[in-house]
């Protein structure tokens, strides 16, 4: 009987083992089985995500498009802006230059007309000596 005992002993601890080992092989098939459902879900959002990115790709592109074809409009605009300011001040100078010259001729025959004036009375030998 000891032998019989002996090898059914040693069938017992393999049966255990091999239990244990189908019990740790099942728990692992089910840690797995969420796993892959959990990576399933993240996928199909991934993919979700992925099929909506190139239209908000296109629709950011073309945002990107307009704002640089306004700020390029801006600049044109900039540019011609300062261009009409140099022409308007060009304007401005050449009006007080002949604004500048009006009053001058003004003055000059206001002053000439009141000196005449003043010396209407007297002959050409006072106006020699003035």
């Amino acid at each position: 009987m000891t032998g019989s005992s002996t090898r059914l002993a040693r069938r017992r601890a393999k049966l255990r083992t091999a239990r244990q080992a189908a019990q740790a092989a099942t728990e692992e098939v089910g840690r797995l089985d969420v796993e892959l459902t959990f990576s399933a879900g993240r996928t199909a959002a991934l993919r979700a995500e992925l099929g909506e990115t190139p239209e908000r790709a296109d629709a950011l592109r073309r945002s990107i498009e307009a704002t640089l074809e306004y700020q390029s409009k801006l600049r044109t605009g900039r540019e011609q802006a300062v261009r009409d300011l140099v022409k308007a001040r060009e304007r401005a100078a050449t009006a007080e230059r002949r604004y500048d010259r009006a009053i001058l001729a003004e003055l000059i025959e206001r002053e000439k007309q009141r000196d005449l004036a003043e010396h209407a009375g007297r002959g050409p030998t006072s106006a020699g000596n003035g």
